[in-house]
């Protein structure tokens, strides 16, 4: 039995099985990369097991071709360059997929930096009791459209401590949300905003600045605008002077500080200049996190919702994060542990730093498109200043890390690097590629290949073809004088 699977792995008919499948997976994904995006074109393909494993197999079935078909000779040289470029390639692949890394590193002019941000992203996980601390980083690849599910348990000292995935939400973005299991109340008011009259909310006990002015909800706070629900009416002690005006009758009216005022819908409330209207008082409602879009974007914000459960008590946390920058933490606590999650990309150490003297970009004459641009930087290693130029095609490698120009602020005043590790992912690749171009031209100058015996065939035909070419043009030549000479000259006027 055992015999049998193996004659079927390294069988030419397995082969093309999974060549064959692997240009349908491939071709799947480049549609799923343009339509939702290439972090979820990873999520669903690139990063599963099976893919590996298909990968693995056509690596297995070349190793075993190699001495079934006994390559290991002179005269089957050029197939055996093309079965070890292969291995060798997939080998690099292979190296770059589990030991490479690479992200992006901002500088500003005139300063320097030793940490770059990764490109995936990961769950960042901060557990202490103010004596010990466990730290653990989860890379995760999520998607909108993909099973995101995970769980991490984690021994810290004496407590059981479990995270649970909930949900993710792709380009997330705060929204009203009504829940009959919650008995709160929250203000809507609206103030001046940047593109006409904005909308903000004022949750239970929350503490909120608007437009450089803390406002409170039941949660008063010394020199601060404090609403508050007193006898089913929404009420204000300002610590300011305030003047109202209401919008139906035009009445004015002026309350000192600290004076109650009955706040009244379609009234106009003005505290050190900024005005706001209460809209209205929203029951049972939260704000939370909802998806605009399922297109995963680099730079987008996202949200990762998950439940933290320690000594049987849960939490639910909502983590705001992605792909190109590093998000906030969100810190918290149960009982004797407290707790820092964070979710998107992280920062990577460098052995040395970079310096940016002097940013660069030309513009094409008489337009403002950019028509190339460079980073003037120096690598500082200890008593080490080299200086280099990193601009397109001329890249910086150093200590095993290649830096590529990428971008730039729009102030012209910082440049971002394309930052890569993986040296030995990119020798062995490279190693491969030689092997491929090698058997290439072996094709051609070897006598026992297919190509060969096929140029020999070429060429005994040939002086039959230009036998028959002189033929057939002689007598297409004498089938012209045949063509009327004016509907020759009606052809030479044809704007072609």
């Amino acid at each position: 039995m055992i015999k049998r699977i193996f004659q079927f792995i390294s069988s030419m008919q397995f082969m093309t099985l999974l060549l064959l499948l692997f240009a349908i997976v491939i071709g799947y994904a480049t549609f799923i990369e343009n339509d939702f995006g290439r972090a979820t074109a990873k999520a669903l393909i690139f990063n599963k097991w099976w893919f590996e494993l298909i990968l693995l197999l056509l690596v297995v079935n070349l190793v075993t071709n190699l001495f079934r078909f006994k390559l290991f000779r002179i005269d089957k040289l050029p197939i055996l360059t093309f079965h070890l470029a292969f291995i060798i390639i997939l080998l690099g692949s292979t190296v770059t997929r589990y030991f490479g890394y690479e992200g992006m590193m901002h500088i500003r002019e005139g300063s320097s930096s030793d940490t770059f941000l990764s490109d995936d992203t990961y769950l960042q996980i901060n557990i202490h009791d103010n004596k010990h601390q466990y730290v653990y980083h989860k890379k995760l690849f999520l998607s909108a459209i993909t099973n995101n599910n995970f769980s991490i348990k984690t021994n810290f000292k004496d407590y059981d401590v479990k995270i649970n995935y909930v949900d993710f939400l792709p380009n997330a973005k705060d929204s009203i949300l009504y829940n009959t299991e919650i008995d709160n109340q929250m203000l809507h008011i609206i103030v001046p905003g940047d593109n006409g009259m904005q909308s903000e909310y004022i949750a239970d006990k929350e503490q909120k600045a608007i437009k450089g002015m803390l406002f409170t909800f039941n949660n008063p706070l010394d020199g601060a605008i404090n609403l508050v629900n007193e006898d089913d009416h929404i009420v204000c002690y300002s610590s300011y002077n305030t003047n109202t005006m209401s919008m139906d009758t035009r009445e004015e009216n002026t309350y000192l500080r600290n004076e109650k005022i009955v706040l009244r819908k379609r009234t106009l409330h003005t505290i050190k200049g900024l005005n706001f209207v209460l809209k209205s008082v929203l029951d049972n409602v939260e704000i939370g996190p909802v998806s605009t879009s399922d297109v995963m974007k680099d730079g987008a914000t996202d949200a990762l919702i998950v439940n933290v459960n320690s000594e049987g008590v849960s939490k639910r946390v909502i983590l705001y994060g992605g792909k190109g920058y590093a998000s906030e933490k969100e810190n918290f606590k149960i009982g004797d542990l407290n707790f820092s999650l964070s979710y998107g990309s992280k920062y990577h150490n460098l052995p040395f730093s970079l310096a940016l003297r002097d940013f660069q970009l030309e513009r094409y004459p008489g337009s403002m498109s950019p028509s190339s641009f460079a980073a003037e930087v120096n690598i500082l290693d200890a008593d080490i200043d080299i200086p280099y130029r990193i601009y397109m095609n001329n890249v910086l490698q150093y200590k095993g890390f290649r830096f590529f120009q990428s971008s730039y602020d729009e102030d012209e005043q910082g440049t971002i690097l394309s930052v890569n590790h993986d040296w030995w992912g990119t020798l062995i690749s490279y190693i491969g590629y030689f092997f491929l171009g090698l058997g290439f031209i072996l094709v051609f100058f070897y006598k026992k290949t297919r190509m060969y015996n096929l140029t020999k065939r070429i060429k005994r035909i040939t002086l039959p073809i230009l036998v028959m070419l002189f033929f057939t043009s002689n007598t297409y030549a004498q089938e012209l004088d045949l063509i009327d000479s004016k509907h020759i000259n009606n052809f030479e006027q044809l704007i072609v």
